[in-house]
């Protein structure tokens, strides 16, 4: 895969990903999240500005990972 481009500065903080485009870190330095062991399950929010709003509502409130979790196939996974 190419280069990754990336900036931080008083108004930006993103990331160019090869696959996926602009990545917002906001919130998330350590983006793009890579998966530490096979009982991590990874989850992406794409789309742009809601997108963007429902992952911020989502790190304060933790509706989706809380849904998720209720599934079987997901009780015994980490989800990130």
């Amino acid at each position: 895969m190419g280069s990754q481009a990336s900036g931080n500065d008083s108004n930006f903080n993103y990331q160019l990903h090869p696959c996926f485009g602009f990545i917002n870190r906001a919130g998330s330095p350590e983006l793009p999240f890579k998966r530490a062991n096979k009982d991590q399950f990874i989850i992406g929010i794409f789309g742009g500005s809601v997108a963007q709003q429902y992952y911020f509502y989502e790190l304060g409130h933790r509706v989706l990972i809380q849904a998720l979790q209720r599934l079987t196939q997901f009780q015994t996974r980490r989800l990130r």
